[in-house]
């Protein structure tokens, strides 16, 4: 996982509907730039240690907003999305 300063999505041409504000809160945007450090080692890409648990792009996302305190509610799936429905 990589972070830094005036970065760029090189595949954001391949997202399936424009980025979305989730919040205006710099706080939010600080909280989930500190998180980035802290993100569970060993389970993304390869399952290394035998977890069972393989993450990719979409884990990593709701990892970091959940633990930013980003209320899910907020999020819309996007239209042509693989995401699940919620419940």
């Amino acid at each position: 996982m990589r972070c830094w300063r005036d970065g760029c999505i090189t595949d954001a041409a391949e997202a399936v509907d424009s980025p979305q504000s989730l919040s205006t809160d710099p706080d939010a945007a600080a909280r989930i730039l500190q998180l980035v450090p802290q993100l569970p080692l060993l389970v993304w890409g390869r399952d290394e240690s035998n977890a069972g648990e393989m993450w990719n792009s979409n884990s990593v996302t709701a990892w970091l907003l959940e633990r930013a305190g980003i209320a899910a509610e907020k999020i819309q799936l996007p239209d042509g999305g693989r995401a699940t429905s919620r419940r």
